[in-house]
């Protein structure tokens, strides 16, 4: 039998520090006076024997990006005898601290704009001297025996910047801090990873290396001047006195919706508070480590990366962007920074857009991302491979800045503005991107469990397997928008006035109903990352009462517009004087567009619209048909309405639904009632949906 492949480890360090007077880059304050702690490149060079070299890299800095970042990868990959493929640099996005974006500084240098944002000798200094520092190390390697992953809490450090209010727009912002109005501080601490994730590295009983991921801006204060590496740094250092002997490397995670904002009450005075904080999580991490390492063997260690272009926002066009920044009469920061834009554009456009990368370590799957990527992508992750211990850094190439969320461009807010270069559209590309990294299983669901006392309604809906199911029979508003399917949907969450634990639409079934008041009431499935799955056919039903004779709003049922979604509801459209009513179903396609739909005739005079009516939309892709059906009947149909239009649908995709209005237009809230919502992978066949008809009005008992 063959040995196992070895495999050895060499851990570096260099002071990337850079010289007092440098520009603060992004205008984020004085120009550099003072060093508080010096700024530093720390990494590991892991050396599994019959592969090339992986490198790691963190840096004290605010950003690296374009050709910056190729040059820290490019130099890091020579000095280490690999590919820069292999490399990953991210930096800890520290305030305090410089940027390396090499390829902006040249553009705005070629516009009159030179100095403004990057020291470019300092900058090709800190890379030759980071890639001296790992070739050196390489020549020190020592066996790596034994990998450990632990888990640390970390109270009171991370919260996020993003308060959204009750109509699902951002209500308040809270940065780093500290905050001037103490309301800031009473906010809720909302979604963040609490937990640091460590990899511990040892040469038989001796470690050598410990890597933290934790995801949160990581300031405590900033803009007079200094450099420091702040409370990050500050806690690697006592990291580092703790644990003597091994290199501490600290990477940060999903932070870019993510401040120590609420528990950064004193600004400098809060730095040691928090440092000791993040430290006694990186202990914690550390001891579950040590507990549970495991031989590592170069059999256990492999790396891929993922290029990606990313959907960007539509005002990012070339043109556009080279006019701004060589128009004189524009104030000459703003310039630059469109500068920075501009350099994102072609590179994402061009033939080296960004990258994703995954390294295997024994139990630890390690992700890279790029920009400022929200903490949504990071809890994602995780529970994409839950039989893997996932980290996550972001912060690699900076191009894209700030990553939203698809809901987050809904919400609004800093994030998503200026500093943001990406579409909502990002989203899917990243969370397709990661599943095929991760080579996470597709998600699959089975029939529920269903739970005693549960109707026949829902007994019949749950053997169909949806992907969504919302009884909407909260009984707290506040508590969410729950699924009861088995796919295993966070809670979303209710808008505006929308009144729980009203009458129900069901016969003998005492499951309530949600009234939404057709002006401001809504609900959505997931406040973080699309969650429903559909694939190219699908089927959405409801029951809905509208609170008024006829309906007075169209496509308020259920739906979503954007690519791969749809939208389901009343088609109310004036012919002179009359008001006609039907029911329409759009299907988008792939591409976000709604030209395809189905629309009934419109429905009897004497239809009582402000009665309960079991309405459904089915799409079968396979004939490019779609169908409506009202109390059980097929109401309407209509065949090869992608193929007219030319489009066509993914095979599979996430969608975040939304119910009680059309999201895309202000004005579009329902008024009514709605039930018993659920949305399948499928075309339900006819003889399914006059099921739930049948059992949802007691004409039929199971």
């Amino acid at each position: 039998m063959a040995e196992p492949a070895r495999v050895r480890v060499a851990t570096f360090a260099a002071d990337v520090t850079p010289p007092l007077d440098s520009v603060a880059p992004y205008g984020m304050g004085k120009p550099f006076n003072r060093v508080t702690d010096p700024l530093e490149a720390r990494g590991i060079v892991i050396l599994p024997e019959g592969q090339p070299a992986i490198v790691l890299c963190a840096l004290d800095w605010v950003s690296v990006s374009d050709d910056g970042y190729d040059g820290f990868r490019e130099a890091l990959a020579a000095a280490a005898g690999t590919s820069a493929q292999r490399v990953a640099v991210q930096v800890v996005h520290q305030h305090g601290a410089p940027a390396g974006g090499i390829g902006t500084e040249r553009l705005a240098a070629e516009h009159g704009l030179a100095g403004l944002h990057v020291d470019l000798a300092f900058t090709r200094e800190a890379i030759a001297r980071t890639a001296e520092a790992a070739r050196q190390a390489v020549g020190r390697a020592v066996a790596a025996t034994h990998v450990g992953v632990g888990k640390g809490r970390v109270e009171r450090v991370a919260s996020t910047r993003r308060i959204i209010g009750d109509d699902g727009k951002m209500k308040h912002w809270r940065g780093s801090g500290p905050a001037r109005d103490p309301l800031m501080f009473e906010l809720p601490e909302g979604l963040i990873d609490p937990d640091v994730r460590l990899v511990g590295i040892w040469n038989g009983e001796t470690p050598v290396a410990a890597l933290a991921y934790y995801a949160t801006h990581p300031m405590s204060f900033y803009g007079d001047g200094e450099l420091s590496a702040d409370f990050a740094g500050m806690a690697r250092r006592l990291r580092d006195a703790a644990v003597p002997g091994i290199l501490h490397i600290y990477f940060n995670g999903g932070g870019g919706n993510l401040a120590a904002g609420k528990y950064n009450t004193k600004g400098l005075g809060s730095r040691a508070e928090l440092a000791q904080r993040l430290a006694d999580g990186m202990a914690a991490a550390w001891e579950e480590a040590v507990a549970n390492r495991a031989p590592l063997t170069g059999e256990s260690v492999a790396w891929r990366f993922l290029p990606v272009r990313l959907p960007l926002k539509a005002n990012l066009t070339e043109e556009r962007l080279l006019a701004l920044v060589a128009n004189p009469n524009l104030d000459r920061l703003e310039r630059v920074f469109w500068a920075e834009d501009l350099v994102f554009v072609r590179r994402n456009g061009g033939a080296a857009p960004v990258e994703l990368s995954r390294l295997t370590l024994g139990p630890a799957e390690i992700l890279h991302y790029p920009g400022e990527p929200f903490v949504e992508y990071q809890l994602a992750a995780q529970r994409m491979r839950p039989d893997r211990f996932v980290c996550f850094a972001g912060y690699g190439e900076y191009g894209p800045a700030y990553i939203s969320t698809e809901i987050g461009h809904f919400q609004g807010g800093f994030e998503t503005e200026r500093w943001c270069r990406t579409s909502a559209a990002a989203e899917r590309v990243l969370l397709d991107a990661t599943r095929d990294l991760l080579e996470a299983p597709p998600r699959a669901v089975v029939p529920a469990v269903v739970a005693a006392g549960a109707g026949p309604y829902a007994r019949a809906v749950l053997e169909d397997c949806p992907m969504a199911y919302f009884r909407l029979g909260e009984a707290d508003i506040t508590a969410g928008m729950h699924d009861s399917s088995d796919a295993g949907l966070e809670p979303g969450a209710f808008y505006g006035r929308a009144t729980p634990g009203e009458p129900g639409a069901l016969a003998g079934d005492s499951d309530t109903a949600v009234r939404f008041d057709g002006g401001s009431g809504w609900g959505l499935a997931s406040t973080t990352l699309a969650n429903v799955a559909v694939k190219a056919s699908f089927s959405v039903e409801a029951w809905a009462r509208s609170a008024t004779p006829r309906f007075e709003t169209l496509a308020w049922f259920a739906g979503r517009r954007g690519p791969d979604g749809f939208l389901f509801g009343p088609d109310v459209r004036r012919e002179g004087d009359r008001v006609i009513q039907g029911i329409s179903g759009w299907i988008i396609d792939d591409r976000g567009n709604t030209d395809a739909s189905v629309r009934s005739k419109p429905l009897p005079d004497g239809f009582e619209a402000a009665a309960w009516h079991h309405y459904a939309l089915t799409y079968d892709a396979e004939s490019d048909t779609a169908v409506i059906y009202l109390d059980g009947v097929p109401l309407a149909s209509r065949g090869r309405l992608l193929a007219e239009t030319g489009g066509r649908r993914s095979p599979e995709a996430m969608i975040n639904l939304v119910v009680g209005r059309d999201d895309a237009m202000p004005h579009r809230f329902g008024n009514g009632w709605l039930d018993e919502i659920a949305v399948y992978d499928r075309a339900l066949p006819p003889e399914r949906v006059r099921l739930r008809h049948a059992l949802g009005t007691g004409k039929r008992q199971p």
